[in-house]
């Protein structure tokens, strides 16, 4: 696909387009057991998902003409990632997930003609990274509905706690959902900060992810929290506590004590 310029978006903007695309019933359906977003943006996020690479230009003008805002754009694009794009690991493929604030933050300095262009980068970012993720060994990763009984809120964050110094994923994936249906941002945040500041055998990427899930969710709204915050902790799990990652474990981020100077 040619890279989608500005005079491309302008022009599709200004153009009436040949046919609408909208996704029939059976195309629309997925599997059960697949997470799904809150109605109000299921839709728009399906429709990124299963519109091909190179239509996509011409389906966000079409909704954007069809009263799509600016904002639900942005939580759709940054929802498909988490949705479709494996955190393990936190990064690669994952850059359509991280780039999302910083699209937001140069659209807000944008010309006034310009400003929607960050939005059609980060679409179609997330398709390659779409198909990336298609043809990982380890499979096509969708995120799942969360399995297993949650812990109850007065002890969600003690569950989260215990579950990230075990690098259980499975414990801390439940725990951090109980949290974001019972818990604000701020208080599950001072948690997670820890977290993505421990590990950095990956360059970093896992406080990139922390800080970025933050500040987009500040942007389109807490009530899509749950599913952001459960790729976020499998992220900060990966490589558990003994693999070494770029020539480094875990404990070799820890100069010894200086006892003396």
């Amino acid at each position: 696909m040619a890279p989608i310029s500005r005079r491309d978006v302008l022009y599709g903007l200004s153009s009436t387009l040949a046919s609408p695309l909208l996704l029939s019933r059976a195309e629309a359906e997925v599997t059960p057991d697949i997470v799904k977003f809150r109605p109000e943006i299921e839709p728009l996020v399906a429709l990124i998902e299963r519109t091909p690479r190179e239509r996509c230009a011409e389906m966000a003008v079409e909704q954007l003409r069809n009263g799509v805002s600016y904002r639900q754009l942005l939580a759709a694009l940054f929802l498909a990632g988490i949705r479709n794009v494996n955190p393990r690991p936190p990064g690669f493929a994952l850059h359509c997930v991280f780039v999302i604030y910083a699209a937001h933050l140069i659209s807000l300095e944008a010309p006034p003609d310009s400003r929607l262009l960050p939005l059609f980068y980060a679409l179609d970012d997330f398709k390659a990274a779409q198909d990336r993720d298609a043809k990982q060994p380890a499979g096509d990763y969708t995120m799942r509905t969360i399995g297993g009984p949650l812990p109850a809120p007065g002890r969600a964050a003690a569950e989260l706690s215990a579950a990230m110094e075990a690098w259980d994923s499975e414990r801390a994936e439940r725990a951090v959902a109980s949290l974001a249906r019972n818990r604000g941002a701020n208080e599950i945040f001072a948690t997670l900060w820890q977290y993505g500041a421990r590990d950095y055998r990956n360059i970093g990427h896992k406080a990139i992810f922390v800080a970025n899930s933050y500040r987009t969710l500040q942007i389109i709204g807490w009530q899509h929290a749950e599913p952001v915050l459960r790729s976020l902790v499998l992220a900060l799990l990966d490589f558990g506590k003994q693999q070494q990652m770029n020539g480094y474990a875990l404990e070799d981020q820890c100069y010894p004590a200086i006892s003396s100077v």
